[in-house]
């Protein structure tokens, strides 16, 4: 059990290959909370197309304020994991105020119910709990974990910092320093670098091209009149998930429920519905220019689907069988076969209005043309052909497999059942998903490449020294645009 208060949180990442990446309020009659999805039961999480991976014993409860609850019972454990998710994230940060929601996340475990920071901090030791707090795009949370006996206090605790919060100024102000020190930091990381620069890129104009991060100018901008208002405006119970998972029974879990947040102020949901990513057209390379450069780090894609895209299920499988996995076809041409890169990846991500998709490589200098040509043949065929039929069958073999691990622990399981409800899923998304894998035929993925994967216009992002890569990139063939900036502007 981690100690102390941290700044990481539940982020939303949907990509990859899992269900929710990358499954309407139940009243009861009297209007209080009602626990369902009893285990076993029809459409209950757990149960895929009707064989569960592992018994777990999941519960829902919906309180009268639109505040929803998720439990994962595992009585064996000896401790409970404890959570609270908003279904909104860094989309809802105003023009020029980057960082906010994250920044506002944060900010809940700095002062509350009357506690300041160092007194919150030193609950959170004496309970041997973890605090930890933190934004994605979608999403914004707070979560901690404690051994059982410890629940009740560690529950008081989140509840008074997600509920209660004093938002002092001077600790907001030691925050943007952290922050922007984060924001310099990431700097030394050349991935980190160019997954931003590529963000930015490939959803130009779109919410989604905020970093949740923020820049250095937009966090400095903040104020605490802007955190007060981000809370004001998005902390309603309609927007909220509390999660557990652990050792609590369904009937502590709901009085708990509503205990500690059946007082929220009621609400509709605040999301707003920004809409897929316009995509740039042509094939478009821009340098993050770092000096001292011996080895390039590379993202190739476009705009893809949302998360809850009937194609979702056959574009997993094709980038399984293209780049998500050792075996897949761009590991064994670019590292296997050629040695330009230590390993070459593709990644479909899927988050609630929009997605991208990526062929990330980071070859030597000298490779880096060559690299890349051959990186866009094989995507241009990919397009045109698809999969074969035997890839096709090792994909789905792969994905189903792989299901087992989201209900390997009850957290892994109830972090995934939030994911869902931030994603805007349905609740028996978990059940159809492995009948949706192992339905998709090689007919569809062949269907879904050549209306989805857009070899033409494609963002293309290097972090090179520019002067050494300039002359060689310009040579990429379909290239109608270079663009460069300093890796270290904002």
């Amino acid at each position: 059990v981690g100690v102390g208060v941290g700044a990481g949180g539940r982020g939303v990442d949907a990509g990859g290959g899992g269900p929710s990446a990358g499954g309407g309020p139940v009243q009861s009659p009297e209007g209080g909370p009602r626990a369902a999805g009893a285990p076993g039961a029809p459409g209950a999480p757990g149960n895929v197309a009707g064989e569960r991976v592992r018994p777990r014993d999941v519960r829902r409860v919906d309180l009268a304020n639109g505040v929803h609850g998720i439990l994962v019972a595992d009585p064996t454990l000896g401790l409970v994991q404890l959570g609270v998710t908003l279904k909104i994230g860094a989309t809802e940060d105003p023009e020029g105020k980057a960082g906010l929601a994250r920044i506002t996340a944060r900010m809940l475990t700095r002062g509350a119910g009357g506690r300041t920071r160092t007194e919150i901090e030193e609950a959170a030791d004496a309970l041997g709990a973890a605090l930890n707090a933190g934004a994605a795009h979608t999403s914004l949370s707070v979560e901690g974990d404690t051994l059982t006996r410890h629940l009740d206090a560690l529950a008081a605790l989140l509840a008074d910092v997600v509920l209660r919060p004093a938002f002092p100024v001077e600790e907001l102000e030691r925050l943007k320093r952290e922050t922007v020190s984060e924001i310099e930091g990431l700097r030394d990381d050349d991935q980190a670098l160019a997954s931003r620069s590529f963000r930015a890129q490939v959803y130009a104009g779109h919410p989604y091209a905020r970093s949740a991060l923020g820049t250095v100018a937009s966090v400095r901008s903040l104020s605490i009149d802007d955190v007060r208002s981000f809370y004001d405006r998005h902390f309603v119970g309609a927007n909220v998930v509390v999660s557990a998972a652990g050792d609590l029974d369904a009937a502590r879990f709901a009085e708990l429920v509503e205990e500690r947040f059946g007082g929220m102020r009621p609400g509709a949901p605040t999301a707003t519905s920004v809409g897929p990513a316009a995509r740039p057209r042509g094939r478009r390379l821009h340098i993050v220019d770092k000096p001292e450069r011996t080895q390039a780090q590379i993202f190739i894609g476009h705009d893809a689907v949302a998360a809850s895209d009937p194609d979702r299920p056959a574009l997993t499988v094709l980038n399984t069988a293209f780049g998500g996995t050792f075996t897949a076809r761009l590991m064994q041409e670019i590292r296997v076969e050629r040695g330009w890169s230590y390993g070459a990846y593709s990644r479909l991500g899927a988050d609630r209005d929009a997605g991208a998709f990526h062929m990330w490589l980071f070859p030597e200098i000298a490779d880096a043309l060559p690299a890349i040509q051959r990186t866009l043949e094989l995507y241009e065929v990919l397009a045109r052909e698809g999969l074969t039929d035997a890839e096709v069958g090792f994909a789905r073999d792969h994905l189903i497999g792989s299901l087992a691990f989201l209900d390997e622990t009850p957290g892994r399981l109830v972090d995934e059942l939030v994911r869902m409800e931030v994603l805007g899923l349905p609740r028996n998304h978990l059940d159809t998903w492995r009948s949706r894998i192992l339905a998709v035929s090689a007919e569809e993925v062949r269907r879904v490449a050549r209306e989805r994967l857009h070899p033409e216009d494609l963002v293309i992002t290097v972090v090179a020294t520019a002067a050494d890569v300039h002359p060689l990139l310009v040579k990429v063939p379909g290239v109608v645009e270079v663009t460069a900036a300093p890796y270290d502007s904002d």
